[in-house]
């Protein structure tokens, strides 16, 4: 541009002698093929920035679709067996055998609604699956607040607990007998809560029994696996629930004697729990079956345990000297928030922050292009 010409025996610049004194009449002009390379640049740039747009949208989509799958298949995973059995098993070869534990030190609950088949026959199938669906959640909730894994529900009954490694993490008996005490608690407030009352007090009500010692646990089936317990202590468990006063809580002396000696040690309050032996000559199940003590297999009048936090409602104030629950780390609260991001809506704009940056790349090359062929078009022709 700086380049100097004479006309006249006067020196002008490259500028002035091809517009003009003051830059309003421009001489420069395309030719024919110039012109279509300009517009077939621009058409391919403007695809390639389409298609570059396009595919990288799939690809997060995709990835992000394979993300929450995984997550919704790993909490499904979870409910089905203990969070720790599921990471065992990511760890093995895929064709290892499926992994059993034996569990020493097992404190594990059944609980049994009394009075709901009664009521069950006089409701629409709808209400009684409501119903059951209430209670469950409800039992749910507690396991979550004392740290017990939900083993299993067959029918209307609830069997949860705690154990070693790795079915729970906390492996403290006391919690277990608490939890009992707490589903007696929670139904009955939902039976007074729903008008079911009668004469005698709530005509829905809940009998749990406790027992602690040893069993097995490992993964059942092939297509829909489930992680079981088995033993003499789940025979023990179904004799202890079957037996135990309505209403009530009975628990094994195992149980009661590896509770009051926590108790002991860690310094909690008799307010907190207590048991009271059964004086009777034998064991009776709700249906009549009479068990007298010197056939039972495990001999034992049973314990019924009773807390004064519990029954008041002060449960958390009584056992804080409870291990409590951790609290969740900073993974795991990304990873809840986001399961939270489901949307269509939610995914788009996250897709929009995710590739606005390579897109504004794209747009910066093909205009940089455009510009370049169109000042080398310009001077060539211009020169031409």
């Amino acid at each position: 541009m700086g380049a100097v010409k004479l006309v006249g025996g006067d020196q002008v610049t490259f500028w002035q002698h091809y517009c003009g004194e003051e830059g309003d009449v421009c001489n420069l002009y395309l030719s024919g093929s110039s012109k279509m390379m300009l517009v077939l640049t621009s058409l391919v740039n403007s695809t390639m920035a389409w298609t570059a747009e396009r595919n990288s949208r799939a690809r997060f989509l995709a990835a992000r679709s394979v993300q929450l799958t995984r997550q919704r298949i790993d909490a499904i995973a979870s409910t089905l067996m203990p969070p720790m059995v599921v990471e065992e098993m990511r760890s093995l070869p895929f064709d290892a055998p499926l992994p059993s534990h034996k569990y020493q030190r097992a404190t594990i609950a059944q609980s049994d609604l009394c009075g709901f088949t009664k009521l069950a026959s006089t409701r629409m199938p709808q209400e009684v699956v409501q119903f059951i669906g209430d209670l469950f959640h409800l039992f749910d909730d507690l396991t979550d607040k004392h740290q017990v894994y939900k083993v299993e529900t067959v029918g209307d009954a609830y069997i949860a607990g705690q154990a070693d490694l790795p079915l729970t993490q906390k492996n403290h008996p006391v919690s277990v007998v608490l939890f009992g005490l707490e589903m007696v608690r929670a139904v009955h407030s939902w039976a007074g809560a729903h008008g079911f009352v009668d004469g005698q007090g709530c005509s829905v009500s809940c009998r749990v029994g406790i027992a602690h010692g040893a069993c097995i646990g490992g993964i059942v089936g092939t297509e829909m696996q489930r992680y079981h317990l088995f033993g003499e202590l789940m025979s023990e468990l179904e004799v202890l629930e079957s037996t135990a006063p309505q209403g009530l809580v009975q628990a094994s002396t195992a149980c009661k004697n590896v509770a009051e000696e926590i108790m002991r040690v860690e310094k909690i309050p008799s307010q907190l729990l207590s048991f009271e032996q059964r004086d009777l000559p034998y064991l009776q199940t709700s249906k009549g079956d009479v068990v007298p003590l010197e056939k039972a297999k495990y001999k034992s009048r049973g314990f019924v345990a009773e807390s004064y936090a519990v029954s008041n409602g002060k449960v958390q104030q009584a056992g804080s000297a409870l291990p409590r629950r951790a609290e969740p780390t900073e993974a795991e609260r990304k990873a809840a928030r986001e399961m939270l991001k489901g949307s269509p809506v939610g995914e788009m704009g996250t897709s929009i922050g995710q590739d606005g940056a390579s897109t504004l790349y794209t747009v910066v090359g093909g205009l940089f292009l455009f510009m370049l062929l169109l000042t080398a078009a310009v001077v060539s022709g211009a020169i031409g």
